[in-house]
């Protein structure tokens, strides 16, 4: 009885550490999934019906966001109502700088406005460039400007410039319906919560993105993926792809590819030449040898020469 409790008790151990490590892996796992993963929180009029956040762990791209949440408010909105889309660059360590911010409790006001739509993970973030481009590429009309600009965009009232460009710039930007706002990753998360707190709660915004650029090892992963599909899609077509038949390693049998419309080649450009000059050099040398066969002397000498004049 004494070795069957013992043995029980090993048992029990071996299990409890089992469960513990297969805990931790799950922990651990999450973890990495939450740090390759690029939120998004939206903030429209469809979200100021709801009392508390609502979660989306689907796996979502930019432009799905932006077709979903912010075509709707463009077709139903005012033409003075904006759609701001806020970009955080990634932290100085290479990581998501937005769950960083939000789990240390950086941005207070934002943890008050409940009403707001959480996508945990979205992919293709890389900055508000890419933002940018895929905004205009879902027919969004958007303009770049940075996180200071923000409080005058909201009034109307940007800062005088001089010269051509720059004020075809601000002319645009007071004009812009849509704007993606470029914040630094060197930001003062206060002026950062402020500035999307302004822009949820005024009366001229329709709708507001905040998002941040993925971390550098989600960017790393996604470059090493994407090798590995064009391999393997090269890899196919060089499968699928018609070979030639006088290659030594086809035998001639095409290896189980579809012979319908491939055809034999009989002769390749190289057999070719070397017939054409094979005949050409054949051709040449009986010429020469014909012509030298042709050149003749005397048939007859004679130990005494006939006299000048009667050589006849």
């Amino acid at each position: 009885k004494h070795e069957s409790n013992i043995r029980t008790i090993h048992l029990l151990a071996i299990v409890s550490t089992m469960a513990r490590i297969s805990i931790v892996g799950t922990i651990l796992s999450s973890l990495m999934y939450t740090a390759a993963a690029a939120p998004a929180m939206v903030w429209n009029e469809v979200t100021k019906s709801q009392s508390e956040p609502v979660y989306t762990s689907i796996q979502t791209s930019p432009k799905e966001i932006f077709n979903a949440e912010l075509t709707k408010i463009a077709e139903t909105s005012d033409e003075g109502d904006l759609a701001m889309v806020f970009v955080l660059q990634r932290a100085s360590n290479g990581a998501d700088h937005l769950p960083l911010l939000t789990s240390s409790g950086m941005l207070p006001g934002l943890s008050q406005e409940k009403n707001v739509k959480v996508y945990s993970h979205v992919e293709g973030v890389e900055g508000p460039r890419s933002v940018l481009k895929d905004l205009q590429e879902s027919e969004f009309e958007p303009v770049m400007m940075e996180l200071s600009q923000v409080e005058g965009k909201l009034n109307g009232e940007l800062p005088l410039v001089t010269g051509k460009k720059n004020k075809a710039k601000r002319r645009k930007l007071l004009n812009a319906r849509t704007v993606v706002v470029n914040v630094a990753s060197d930001v003062v998360p206060k002026e950062l919560d402020e500035a999307v707190v302004k822009a949820i709660q005024h009366e001229k915004v329709s709708s507001v993105v905040l998002t941040s650029a993925r971390s550098g090892l989600e960017m790393r992963l996604a470059k090493n993926l994407e090798k590995k599909r064009r391999l393997e899609l090269s890899k196919i077509k060089a499968k699928r792809a018609p070979r030639r038949r006088l290659e030594q390693g086809d035998d001639g049998n095409g290896n189980g590819n579809d012979d319908e419309g491939v055809y034999y080649v009989y002769m390749t450009p190289n057999i070719l030449a070397g017939l054409l000059f094979t005949s050409l050099f054949s051709f040449v040398t009986f010429i020469g040898i014909s012509c030298m066969g042709m050149i003749a002397g005397q048939d007859v000498y004679v130990s005494k020469m006939p006299p000048v004049g009667r050589e006849a």
